[in-house]
């Protein structure tokens, strides 16, 4: 959750719009830190009064790399932020195959593993 004074919230326009989600927020917060600070809170406590998950798909992959490409990451570096997480979501897949159990138990994370890991393997080997 994020707190911040209408005046800050003004001033950055709000989330960006270039951004699909789970960079939106990164991008957010460095536009308000330029301002003032940025405090972290772990105590703070968020209730969802309704219980959703994201739409699967290699959107919001899209769009951190999107963010990292305009927040200065050198092409090497990208490389290999992608080569990680096409790696992570390998072994997330592999470890799926290997224990149909967990795929029949979460077929929707199974299907988001699936295509973030195919969509990684086109951006990094293509």
């Amino acid at each position: 959750s994020l707190v911040t004074r209408f005046s800050i919230w003004e001033k950055v326009a709000g989330f960006p719009k270039d951004y699909f989600m789970y960079a939106e927020d990164i991008a957010l917060c460095r536009e308000i830190k330029k301002l003032g600070k940025i405090v972290y809170f772990p105590q703070a406590k968020v209730y969802h009064l309704k219980e959703g998950a994201a739409t699967p798909g290699s959107k919001w992959l899209e769009s951190l790399f999107y963010y990292l490409e305009q927040s200065g990451f050198s092409k090497g570096k990208l490389w290999l932020a992608q080569l990680i997480l096409w790696l992570g979501y390998e072994l997330r897949f592999w470890g799926y195959v290997v224990r149909p159990e967990q795929r029949r138990r979460k077929p929707y994370s199974f299907r988001v593993v699936r295509e973030a890991r195919l969509f990684l393997r086109r951006t990094l080997f293509s």
